[in-house]
């Protein structure tokens, strides 16, 4: 059917004990889910509940139906006609489904609170249940098979959509969505399956472009269907009073009793907020902070008047700033339309959340100030941003119109993240005749990992001799055994850590290298591997290139040269849209490869080329010529590389010599 996904993920869960309990809020896909899921758990009865269901009667009724169908599903009927107590066809209903092997399947559960049904309930799980509820099920029973395993409980977070399942939706829907489109779907929509797919079908007909759905502020018109969904299915049930406090608060991010208690005035903040989120809607609750899925505030922000957002915002940023709490405060400014007190959170604030590898919310912002707004900072921040999404030439752009040494600092930190020492030297010189007192130290630094990027690591220790408990001088002074140990330590906080991407500094990607060098494919192959799944987090182009590099090394080592050469082309691929140093290590690859077949000029010209684009660093560019040499010796070819001359004498070339 078009526009199906398997989900085996989901499918899983569901299957994994024997009783198992559904809880998300409407448009999760909670009977969808189970529906989906009945060819590979077996036969099934199903009884969708409603509120007429309280009664232990009516539901006991209710039960002798669905399993009429089953062997000796005619006798719970029969217990019903003679006047027996619901309690006793539950058991009945209980020992048909045993006998038949047969899944309960009970829909709409949070119909039977009160308590009355309960001993009715006790006498289904001792079999195979599912139930399916909008509000959390808290029964002591079910919380007495937990320790044995016989519960698994499913939440809303299980049921969303993951990037990859949304990715598969879109194309199942026939939409070619690019790596950002789908992350930003995926933001939009949390993964909540009623939205991503109603995203999916209005893509599909040209209705929503995914591209414009950053921020759902005015997005009202695009999403207007499923809005209507929301106000229906989530808004139409709820108090008036918890409906306003909810459209009130739509404007921040994250609820507290205490921003509630400052801002909207209202002094019943806690109970209303927890009875919101025990209410089945789309709260959240973090310790004492509740968080409404941004769908549902982007809807009740357009039912508050323009003047009344840009109030409760204004005082909001207020609040925030009193508080301590700068990226709310931001948001807030931005929501009020203040604009200019945005710009300077922002810019002071930003290279911290950089640093913490919040470079998405950092873009987001910036996108989000009106150009009349911008500073030289605020170019030198977006510089930033774009270098840490290995987005360079855009990176060279912003910084060009940020002050002198922010330029000049910004220009040497992309020739030292791309590693071309030779277009660092001539920035590094501008913002050292600029920079005073700890801007000068970071010159300073700077200027020795330059020295270390360009093969002279005595330099660079001269410079700054912390640099020689770095896995990096290790590597490049020859003390191979050492430089893996320090890149193993490095890379212990790496994986899946608040951070931004380190690009040829990753210690995952450094020990594989180190790996492979000492003969250790496995670990080189495996490191590799998990650098490539950081690089795929981190949404960085330049980690991924790199880890594919490194994994074509794993595979040299391994002596599978068909897999290396996959590993190598794929890399050189994704260097294509990011920097032309990034392309030397495939080609460095490629050029062994083509040596060792005995392909002598397509040798060469990966040869030659990987040392064009060397950028000045001699370390690398004599490891490309052994690389390549050692091709030709296991090739069988003693012919010197044409980009190798050895000097004579007195400094002058010599003739090449004939094999």
């Amino acid at each position: 059917m078009r526009g199906a996904v398997a989900r085996p993920r989901l499918l899983a869960l569901l299957g994994a004990a024997r009783v198992v309990t559904v809880v998300a809020p409407a448009g999760y896909g909670k009977t969808t889910a189970l529906a989906a899921g009945l060819p590979d758990l077996g036969r099934a009865a199903w009884l969708t509940l409603d509120a007429d269901d309280a009664d232990p009667q009516v539901l006991a009724a209710g039960l002798a139906v669905a399993v009429a169908g089953l062997p000796g599903g005619e006798g719970p009927g029969a217990l019903l006609d003679a006047g027996a107590a619901p309690r006793r066809v539950a058991a009945r209903v209980a020992d048909v489904l045993d006998r038949a092997g047969a899944l309960l399947v009970l829909d709409e559960v949070q119909h039977l609170g009160g308590g009355l049904t309960e001993d009715v309930l006790r006498e289904l799980l001792g079999g195979r249940v599912a139930l399916l509820s909008r509000t959390p099920l808290t029964s002591p029973d079910l919380t007495r098979l937990e320790p044995g395993g016989d519960l698994t409980r499913v939440s809303a977070l299980d049921l969303a959509f993951t990037p990859a399942e949304l990715a598969e939706l879109l194309a199942a829907q026939g939409v070619r969505a690019t790596g950002a489109e789908v992350r930003l779907a995926h933001a939009v929509t949390e993964g909540w399956p009623i939205a991503a797919r109603f995203l999916a079908q209005a893509a599909a007909q040209g209705r929503v472009a995914l591209s414009a759905l950053a921020d759902l502020d005015g997005g009202e018109a695009q999403l207007g269907t499923l809005f209507t969904y929301l106000a229906q299915e989530v808004l139409g049930p709820l108090d008036p009073s918890l409906r306003a406090l909810l459209t009130r608060g739509s404007v921040f991010e994250e609820l507290t009793p205490e921003l509630i208690a400052d801002v909207l005035e209202e002094t019943q903040a806690g109970t209303l907020l927890s009875a919101l989120a025990s209410g089945g809607t789309f709260l959240t609750r973090t310790g004492d902070a509740f968080r409404a899925h941004p769908l549902l505030r982007a809807h009740l922000r357009g039912l508050l008047a323009p003047g009344e957002a840009h109030r409760l915002a204004a005082r909001g940023a207020a609040y925030f700033e009193r508080t301590g709490r700068p990226r709310r405060a931001l948001a807030a400014h931005l929501a009020a339309g203040n604009t200019a007190r945005a710009a300077e959170l922002l810019a002071r604030h930003g290279g911290r959340w950089l640093d913490g590898g919040r470079v998405t919310l950092v873009e987001r912002s910036l996108a989000r100030v009106p150009p009349a707004a911008w500073t030289p900072a605020l170019h030198a921040l977006a510089g930033d941003a774009l270098r840490l999404s290995s987005r360079y030439g855009e990176a060279l752009a912003a910084y060009a119109q940020a002050d002198p040494l922010a330029r000049s600092l910004g220009e040497a930190q992309v020739a030292l993240d791309t590693v071309q020492p030779d277009l660092a030297w001539g920035p590094l010189d501008a913002a050292g005749a600029l920079a005073e007192g700890p801007e000068a130290a970071r010159v300073e630094r700077m200027r020795a990992e330059n020295y270390l990027n360009a093969g002279d690591p005595a330099h660079s220790l001269a410079l700054h001799p912390e640099l020689a408990h770095g896995a990096r001088y290790a590597l490049r002074s020859g003390r191979l055994g050492d430089a893996l140990g320090l890149a193993l330590h490095a890379a212990r906080g790496e994986a899946g850590g608040a951070r931004a991407a380190q690009n040829h500094r990753e210690g995952l990607l450094l020990a594989s290298f180190l790996h492979a060098v000492l003969g250790e494919p496995g670990e080189a192959a495996r490191r590799a591997r998990e650098g490539l799944a950081e690089g795929e987090r981190l949404e960085s182009l330049f980690v991924r290139s790199l880890a594919l590099v490194r994994l074509g090394h794993a595979e040299v080592a391994a002596g599978h040269p068909a897999q290396a050469r996959a590993a190598y082309e794929g890399a050189l691929t994704l260097a294509q849209d990011v920097v032309p140093r990034l392309q030397v290590e495939p080609r460095l690859g490629l050029a062994y490869l083509e040596a060792a077949l005995n392909h002598p000029v397509p040798a060469a010209e990966h040869e030659a080329r990987a040392l064009a684009h060397a950028g000045g660093d001699r370390y690398v560019g004599g490891l490309t010529r052994l690389v390549a040499a050692l091709g030709r010796l296991h090739g069988g070819t003693r012919r010197r590389s044409p980009c190798t001359r050895r000097p004579g004498r007195r400094g002058t070339p010599r003739r090449r010599r004939g094999p």
